[in-house]
């Protein structure tokens, strides 16, 4: 069996109401992966209908969103001691999942073209650089 694109599958495939699921799944917490498994969608096609489907797109977009507001609720509740939970597990899943990151590394370095300059120019902007 060759690679390439996967036969086309029309989305009416997908049983009435699976946009309703998509999002009650999204507000458990669930993953797009979660939701391919459960409906039986591969990646390929997941994408494929994302690309080329609006409402299909929308509504994935809304369930990831629901997701990750499920996953920053646990992590306040656990913060004011609303419920019990790992919080190195919950950061892990934080970072892992929606790309958190523990700070941010800004490069100020600054690149000069000296090539072009007289040695006073030069002297000038090293000057100015250490002010």
């Amino acid at each position: 069996m060759g690679a390439g694109r996967p036969k086309e599958e029309p989305i009416d495939r997908l049983k009435e109401g699976w946009q309703t699921r998509f999002i009650e799944m999204g507000k458990e917490g669930c993953s797009d992966v979660e939701i391919r498994a459960e409906f039986g969608i591969s990646d390929c096609l997941w994408y494929r209908w994302i690309d080329e489907d609006e409402e299909f797109s929308r509504t994935a977009k809304i369930a990831k969103a629901a997701c990750h507001a499920k996953w920053e609720e646990m992590g306040r509740k656990m913060a004011f001691g609303q419920v019990d939970g790992n919080p190195t597990t919950w950061i892990f899943n934080m970072k892992n999942r929606f790309n958190w990151k523990d700070k941010t590394e800004t490069d100020q370095s600054v690149k000069l073209q000296v090539t072009d300059m007289t040695d006073e120019e030069l002297d000038r902007r090293i000057a100015a650089l250490k002010d």
